[in-house]
């Protein structure tokens, strides 16, 4: 309720009421490594392995990257997400 998140805010747990946004994409997820990360963060494609064609939640140590779009093996960006430090 309002009521019970005005009570977090106060408490300072505000974070325990919310879903990471990367949690609610309804998407096959795929993780990279940070060399593939960085790629992906540029705007260059990354090489995966193991997700099948289509569009993916990507995803470094938990952290959501963007959205991509994997084609033979070949993961290209089609949304990347500012980083958390970018915002500051």
């Amino acid at each position: 309720t309002p009521d019970d998140l005005e009570r977090l805010a106060e408490d300072g747990r505000l974070e325990v009421a919310l879903i990471p946004v990367g949690e609610l994409l309804p998407l096959p997820r795929v993780d990279l490594e940070p060399d593939g990360a960085r790629s992906f963060r540029n705007g260059a494609p990354a090489r995966v392995t193991t997700p099948a064609d289509g569009r993916h939640a990507v995803f470094e140590g938990g952290e959501l990257l963007g959205i991509g779009v994997v084609v033979g093996g070949q993961l290209q960006p089609d949304k990347v997400v500012a980083p958390e430090q970018a915002a500051v």
